[in-house]
């Protein structure tokens, strides 16, 4: 009876002991990919966030149509100076990535960095010799374009922050405030 017995239980710890090993490991494993894609939600609303605060800064600070027009009409070498300062790196690193993530999060996240490289190639159409050849209206023109731009940047990374909030509510997503007070900076 005690062989029987040695016998069972040495049976049952070889059985017990892998199958015990794999649950920790399984466990583990799961519990680090959470991590991981909270971790991702998080660099990525940062980084959208960052975006859309310069897509608003650059709306606020830019120049009134009039005044722009002015000053290209009395310098007419002048090249309006458009600082593109996107950040791009944590979505273009990720996106084979962000399978876990909603449909309607992820064409949010499309549409938002889309709109951010039509930003870039119209910024970077300043720089071409062909823009000082424009008369001063039709630079003026493509600033308000590049102003226009910048606004559908800033509502679509906006609709995407809210989205994430949504999505996400167990992380508490929130705007950094660069001013250092309490609560968002909206």
């Amino acid at each position: 009876m005690t062989f029987l017995t040695d016998t069972w239980l040495r049976f049952l710890i070889a059985v017990l002991t892998p199958t015990i090993g794999f649950l920790v490991w399984f466990f583990k494993r799961n519990l680090d990919a959470r991590a991981a894609r909270r971790s991702m939600v998080r660099a990525l609303y940062a980084e959208i966030d960052f975006n859309t605060r310069d897509m608003e800064r650059f709306r606020r600070n830019s120049p009134p149509p009039e005044v722009l027009s002015q000053v290209l009409r009395d310098h007419p070498d002048r090249i309006p100076h458009v600082t593109d300062a996107r950040h791009t790196e944590v979505y273009r690193a990720n996106i084979a990535h962000l399978h876990f993530v909603s449909d309607n999060v992820l064409q949010h996240a499309v549409d938002f960095y889309g709109v951010l490289e039509k930003v870039r190639v119209q910024v970077d159409g300043l720089n071409y010799g062909s823009f000082k050849t424009l008369p001063p209206d039709s630079r003026v023109q493509a600033v308000e374009l590049i102003r226009a731009t910048t606004q559908s940047a800033e509502v679509s990374g906006k609709r995407l922050m809210a989205e994430f909030e949504r999505e996400y509510p167990k992380l508490g997503l929130t705007r950094f405030n660069p001013n250092g007070k309490e609560g968002p900076a909206r």
